[in-house]
């Protein structure tokens, strides 16, 4: 047992070696752990988020390892090795994190002529268990897949630090954009800069995960002996720390784990752990990608803040008070056969699947936005319908076979204030528009043009005549004059005007809603491929209300529009992208043209164009920008705010797919 006596206790038992067993990830078959916690149905909700971050407060990360080597967090906003402070956040060249033992910008341990293997092993070890890589045929399988991992060294090669290291490491934590804490260690002593600290990750909804202690004697009350930094919020009524205990594989308390004082929220496993090992080609003693039976509520606490990671990665805005209330809600209780620590081990033993349900149900509660999916072509013509964690719900068939690839946008069509799909045939195909209810009934189905037209038709909807009824705007994708055709919500023809003043062209696209504020909806046209990169709006009778430039005037590869309130003003913005042969440049407008946004939602040297839509992705109470790469881009859709940030993203169909894909959102 290795002990810090200044201020800081690294806890953890020794190891012992074993032989590997072959599997997917050659070292599954040795985590009974994961079965233990009941992580395995909770990967059919979400195996995380790489847009989650856990800093690991250690001895520091193997950044090589190559199970961890994909994980690992790197500063969106350092450029590595050029010797300044990119982002002005205080630290120089601080791409994958920090060493606030020795002040540099490895975050690797530091061996010097004194060291322990264990305690150098540790940080990686507990890293592997969050989140090493699933099914790569190397090491094990982590709690997360794909979480990111911030390693942060706050104690040496033999296991010390100071709460000073600590406690800079947890801000810079939160000040860089960690959701979880992981603290694999604890003291005797208390400090008040370190409680300071933890306080403020509460307050910024970070949550702080801690180990209980281990006593190589036999585990203690820590209501006699209290552990830091784990007792810290038994001088609060917030419950700021999740507070972690270890049991044995009959789910019985571990007899090194500390127990009790009203600092244990819940426990999880901590015996004959397997993770992964720190490995330097110049020790002898580090000659393997992974080490067996470790022991210590250091492994315990990082299985539960794995799983706090795939809870996050559902709902990010989840607060540390929501993720404890869950995290009891959903444990296994375990004083029947744990008689002698009746309301000493917290909730009971983690159960992740339940864990992550719970998240995934109340957040879909909370949050009804859908993804509606579909393909420009060699798909039937369908919508896929995706939810916020973006699991697959439904395959929705819109025209049957013979039609392929499918036009789509959302829209309240019903007035009962849940977003419908509006849906138009491809090219090749009889001109239909359908309107799609959102528990999948047809709500109308009619042909936009001659029945013999076969250039394709895209069409939204809305109230553009004020009169209590939606009508439906469509325009032809080509093989005709760039015309614009509203329809009642039966289908029936009530005008037409010309767009734009060409006819040969291609690529015509359309928006309907209010971008006055005068609470009636407007027509919004996007330039066909060929013609200056204008957007036009015009009023129901197709009086034309203003013409906006989205692009360089020299660039004529057409303009895909949508709309969203994204300016937070109660009526929405102009969002663009551009056409097929444009980079993903996507920009919004205000209707008197101020800019709102402007970024590039994908490697800005792809040429594919981008497809755009909005919604309030992160319940937020502002409008996010969805994006889908149009033909060559896979089915990548991205979820930004207004300012460019990534709030998420997946790939819909298969992953080898390049014919483009458009993208609706339904709340």
């Amino acid at each position: 047992m290795k002990k810090i006596v200044s201020g800081v206790m690294l806890l953890f038992l020794a190891l012992l070696t074993a032989a590997p067993v072959l599997a997917n990830d050659p070292y599954e078959d040795d985590q009974w752990y994961l079965d233990q916690i009941n992580v395995r149905p909770a990967w059919d909700i979400t195996t995380g988020n790489d847009e989650i971050v856990v800093a690991v407060l250690d001895t520091g990360v193997d950044m090589n390892h190559p199970d961890l080597v994909d994980n690992l967090w790197t500063n969106p906003n350092e450029i590595s090795g050029d010797g300044r402070d990119n982002d002005n956040n205080g630290f120089i060249d601080d791409v994958h994190g920090w060493n606030f033992i020795y002040d540099s910008n490895d975050p690797e341990p530091h061996i010097t002529s004194i060291y322990s293997v264990e305690a150098v092993k540790h940080g990686t070890f507990v890293a592997g268990l969050i989140s090493a890589v699933h099914d790569n045929n190397v090491g094990i399988k982590g709690v997360t897949a794909k979480v990111k991992i911030m390693p942060l060294v706050v104690l040496n090669a033999a296991g010390f630090g100071t709460s000073t290291s600590v406690s800079d490491a947890i801000h810079y934590a939160i000040d860089n954009g960690a959701d979880v804490i992981n603290l694999s260690f604890g003291g005797s002593e208390h400090y008040s800069a370190l409680k300071s600290a933890i306080v403020r990750a509460y307050d910024n909804n970070v949550t702080v995960v801690a180990a209980a202690g281990n006593s190589i004697s036999g585990g203690l009350n820590l209501a006699a002996s209290p552990v830091y930094p784990i007792c810290y919020d038994n001088d609060w009524e917030l419950n700021a720390i999740i507070g972690v205990a270890a049991t044995d594989e009959d789910n019985q308390l571990s007899g090194y784990s500390n127990y009790g004082g009203g600092c244990i929220d819940i426990v999880a496993p901590g015996d004959n752990i397997t993770s992964l090992a720190f490995y330097n080609n110049e020790f002898s003693d580090f000659s393997t990608l992974v080490e067996q039976q470790y022991m210590g509520t250091s492994f315990s606490t990082a299985l539960v803040s794995g799983t706090v990671a795939l809870m996050k990665s559902i709902n990010p805005t989840f607060t540390t008070e929501q993720v404890a209330e869950i995290l009891a809600s959903t444990a296994v209780n375990l004083d029947s056969i744990n008689p002698d620590y009746v309301d000493q081990l917290g909730a009971g033993l983690l159960d992740a699947a339940a864990a992550v349900t719970e998240t995934y149900n109340q957040y879909n509660v909370e949050n009804r936005l859908k993804f509606y999916i579909s393909a420009d072509e060699n798909h039937p013509a369908a919508a896929y319908e995706y939810d916020v964690t973006f699991r697959h719900l439904n395959d929705i068939e819109v025209f049957g076979s013979g039609f392929i690839g499918l036009n789509l946008q959302s829209g309240d069509l019903n007035a009962d204030g849940v977003a419908d799909l509006v849906t138009a045939a491809k090219p090749g195909q009889m001109p239909f528009v359908r309107g799609i209810s959102s528990d999948k009934v047809l709500l109308s189905s009619f042909l936009a043009f001659e029945d013999s037209f076969r250039g394709g038709v895209r069409a939204d909807a809305g109230d553009v005549d004020n009169d209590g009824q939606i009508e439906y705007v469509v325009v032809p994708e080509k093989d005709r004059a760039p015309v614009v055709r509203v329809f009642d919500h039966n289908g029936k023809l009530q005008t037409g005007f010309k767009a734009f003043d060409r006819s040969d062209w291609f690529g015509l696209s359309v928006a309907v809603g209010d971008v006055t504020g005068d609470s009636r909806a407007e027509i919004v046209v996007g330039a066909p491929k060929g013609s200056t990169p204008e957007v036009k709006i015009f009023d129901s009778n197709g009086h034309l209300l203003k013409t906006l430039l989205v692009y360089g005037s020299n660039f004529t590869g057409g303009v895909n529009v949508a709309l969203g309130a994204i300016s937070g003003r109660g009526y929405d913005d102009i969002i663009v992208g551009a056409g097929f042969g444009g980079g993903p440049h996507v920009r919004a407008f205000s209707y008197d043209g101020s800019l709102r946004a402007n970024f590039f939602a994908y490697n800005d040297n792809f040429r594919g164009g981008v497809r755009v839509a909005a919604g309030d992705f992160n319940l937020d109470g502002y409008i996010d920008i969805i994006t889908a790469p149009g033909k060559t881009g896979g089915p990548h859709v991205r979820i930004y705010t207004p300012t460019g940030n990534m709030l998420g993203e997946f790939f819909a169909l298969s992953a080898d797919y390049t014919g483009g894909i458009q993208v609706a959102v339904g709340e």
